[in-house]
């Protein structure tokens, strides 16, 4: 019986395996760089640096399932981990390399037991204070490089794929805020039962709200779509979540709207019965611009 949601296949080709190894050893230049960058910078640029680099494996992980075609969450987990903790390594025979270790990244990454025995030295150097916290430190970081690419190429091998086509379904953003759904249990049995009803329940706001729901759509050129509606809701002006997101930008509070979601969707990628949503597209649209 086919689900009323999409649900991945659980397919991973082979020749996406080889991709993603692929995606993998093109980020050594990227650690050596991040390895070189974290040996000469201060404590605070640093902290930056690793976050910026997170990002950046996170952003190579989704880009590595999505061209490998990868519709296994799980697979995809692992291996973003996977990708994380070689990233991990790799910036570790780096930063070694220019600590005077070796005269070759190369060298150390093929000889773990070396690396192992030059950080051993550098902790035995250390009060023991210390050096737990250094070791503390190293593991954060580690988790900071495996956990995003983690999520990241699982959050991507489960978005729509076609396999009749063998592509991936294209994303279109309805630039309509509608109504915040209430009930939304009975909603959502509603369209589980009838997807077609989902323009009767969707109210476009009149003006700007301060709670709206959105939505999202699938088109899948196999025959279906999919479609997801999420409530949400402005964070007040000075709350809590308002200044730190300002803070984290850098930008004045003014200028800086927060938006944040209600619980978990109303419908996550819900099968429509046809590919063909611009029809619906285009009657939301005009009922958006008459309110």
């Amino acid at each position: 019986m086919t689900s009323s949601y999409y649900r991945p296949s659980g397919a991973v080709p082979a020749s996406g395996i080889c991709i993603v190894v692929g995606f993998a050893v093109a980020a050594i230049p990227l650690a050596r760089l991040y390895g070189w960058a974290t040996f000469r910078a201060p404590f605070v640029p640093d902290v930056l640096i690793v976050l910026v680099m997170c990002m950046c494996v996170g952003l190579l992980v989704r880009g590595a399932a999505g061209v490998a075609r990868i519709r296994n969450p799980h697979w995809m987990r692992l291996a973003g981990a996977g990708c994380g903790f070689f990233v991990w390594y790799v910036q570790w025979a780096a930063w070694l390399a220019y600590a005077g270790v070796a005269e070759s990244p190369l060298y150390l990454g093929l000889r773990p037991w070396t690396m192992i025995a030059a950080i051993l030295e550098t902790l035995a150097e250390l009060p023991w204070l210390g050096a737990a916290c250094l070791v503390v430190c190293w593991l954060v970081e580690m988790l900071l490089l495996m956990l995003p690419a983690a999520m990241a190429g699982s959050l991507r091998a489960a978005e729509p794929f076609c396999e009749k086509t063998g592509q991936w379904a294209s994303k279109v953003d309805v630039d309509v805020q509608f109504e915040t759904i209430e009930n939304v249990e009975a909603v959502r049995r509603r369209l589980e039962r009838n997807p077609g009803e989902l323009a009767s329940v969707l109210m476009p706001c009149a003006g700007d709200a301060l709670a709206f729901a959105e939505l999202t759509l699938y088109r899948c050129d196999g025959g279906d779509s999919f479609v997801t509606i999420t409530n949400y809701v402005a964070a007040e002006a000075r709350s809590t979540a308002h200044e730190q997101t300002a803070a984290l930008l850098a930008m004045p509070a003014r200028e800086v709207e927060v938006v944040l979601q209600i619980d978990d969707p109303v419908v996550e990628l819900l099968r429509l019965p046809t590919a063909d949503v611009d029809p619906f597209i285009r009657q939301v649209s005009a009922a958006g611009s008459a309110a």
